[in-house]
């Protein structure tokens, strides 16, 4: 606390102190602040012991946790033309701990102070050019997005009547600068280049975007790829990647008929993979996702349905990519653990912290599999100030796990459903209140693959897991 507030009274002391210098420019705040309680009452969602290297029981394992945060939005604009932004959170932490970390070891910086965007944006007569660190991540429909990336581009906007274009140069690594004791390593970069084109209509719109992703490290270890999963999944040749070509195709829609909306996206990837090993096989990357959903808004009355479908890794191409046999890779948008962090229709199974595409503390079979989701929605607006939702879902693996790779291993393929019932509450100006519980009947596979590396305890059964999650917002 110590940290932030001497932190805050520094960039205060520099507004004032850069006050005159800057009669001519127009300083903008926004932002906000929130405390977010959250309850399980069984971590592993298994009626099972947890994974034997956690060394206890973690049987029904119970837990709960605050975290809190405080984002600031800066906006410098010199004039009309010419503006410098400027995102920073202040005190992202869990409460009685010094990182911000929640049940399923998703660990955020836990400083006093973190700078996520910083970038210039420059508006001419022939379009608009940002520069810097900005949002990335996002496309679209949020069904295949984190748009909480802070990515360093170049990217340029124009449009030409109802059609807006826009092309984008992006630096997700740069291993040239520092070779460390491989002075020879002279081509360790990870680029991807845009090209997209969105139209919009009254009632309609559609967008179409490319992406290629050139992802180098002749030094021999692993590539941090974009979209290609190079982490978990088994050893082998997926801990050796030094080259990856990749081609990424999304295209999307938003269709409104009256109080209906109809909106859809798809994805395709494409690409190969080189490994270190120099009898290593090549692997092909081809992978399809989709997502389609129906909603309808009348007065204080609103509703949806949709399904999304991740392709899975297929069990048998998995073993060969990890022998170096070739094999093709079939995980689709991987780099995201197949369905996006933005997509959460449920607060347990979608979540970003939560179940299904959790890809950090546990990268096995949940994310290989692939998804299958029916969801649904209803929320009613019982005042201006307060209103009541309903959402369920029910989510099976696309790929069939059955013993290829994993010998004779046969996965279950549901990862269960869940109900969930939510409260928005704005108790004034400028403040919100929310809670969500949560009912989730876990499925097998999502136990058996929390309780053990890869599923080796495949005796486990999902749990009836009962959460909440309750969040006060402060907005300005």
């Amino acid at each position: 606390m110590k940290k932030t507030m001497m932190m805050i009274l520094a960039i205060s002391l520099v507004f004032a102190l850069a006050a005159p210098a800057m009669a001519e420019t127009a300083v903008e705040f926004s932002g906000s602040y929130f405390v977010r309680g959250t309850f399980i009452n069984s971590g592993y969602f298994s009626d099972d012991d947890g994974p034997a290297w956690s060394g206890e029981s973690l049987d029904n394992h119970r837990d709960d946790w605050y975290d809190q945060e405080m984002r600031l939005n800066v906006t410098f604009r010199a004039n009309e033309n010419v503006a410098v932004f400027w995102r920073f959170d202040i005190g992202d932490f869990n409460w009685g701990g010094a990182t911000e970390q929640n049940r399923f070891g998703r660990v955020g910086t836990g400083s006093d102070y973190q700078l996520d965007r910083l970038w210039a944006s420059i508006t001419t007569p022939y379009g608009k050019l940002d520069v810097g660190r900005m949002a990335g991540g996002q496309w679209g429909l949020a069904a295949f997005d984190y748009s909480n990336n802070g990515v360093d581009r170049i990217k340029f906007t124009t449009q030409v009547g109802d059609l807006i274009l826009l092309g984008i140069i992006e630096k997700r690594l740069d291993g040239d600068m520092n070779e460390g004791s491989n002075a020879f390593d002279d081509d360790a970069d990870q680029d991807v280049y845009y090209l997209a084109g969105v139209y919009k209509q009254e009632t309609w719109e559609a967008g179409l975007l490319s992406g290629y992703a050139r992802l180098r490290n002749n030094a021999g270890a692993t590539v941090a790829s974009v979209f290609f999963p190079t982490a978990g999944g088994g050893a082998g040749q997926r801990a050796n990647v030094t080259e990856i070509d990749q081609i990424v195709l999304i295209a999307y829609g938003i269709f409104n008929f009256g109080p209906f909306t109809i909106q859809g996206e798809v994805g395709h990837e494409d690409g190969k993979v080189d490994y270190a090993a120099a009898n290593a096989k090549s692997s092909d990357i081809d992978t399809w996702y989709w997502n389609l959903e129906a909603q309808y808004s009348a007065g204080p009355f609103s509703a949806s349905l949709g399904f999304i479908w991740v392709e899975g890794q297929d069990e048998s191409e998995q073993g060969k990519t990890n022998l170096g046999q070739g094999g093709d890779v079939t995980a689709a948008n991987a780099g995201n653990s197949g369905i996006g962090n933005d997509f959460a229709p449920l607060l347990l199974m979608t979540n970003w912290d939560a179940a299904v595409n959790d890809n950090t503390t546990y990268p096995t079979v949940a994310t290989r599999a692939g998804m299958e989701l029916w969801y649904m929605s209803a929320s009613y607006a019982v005042t201006e100030t307060l209103t009541f939702g309903l959402a369920a879902g029910y989510g099976e693996a696309e790929e069939d796990w059955d013993g290829g790779y994993f010998g004779t291993v046969d996965y279950d393929d549901s990862y269960g459903w869940e109900v969930d019932l939510t409260l928005s509450w704005d108790a004034m100006d400028n403040v919100n209140y929310s809670v969500g519980v949560a009912y989730f009947d876990a499925g097998d596979l999502y136990a058996q693959a929390h309780n053990g590396v890869n599923g080796n305890q495949l005796g486990s059964s999902g749990d009836e897991v009962w959460g909440m999650r309750h969040t006060l917002t402060i907005s300005f």
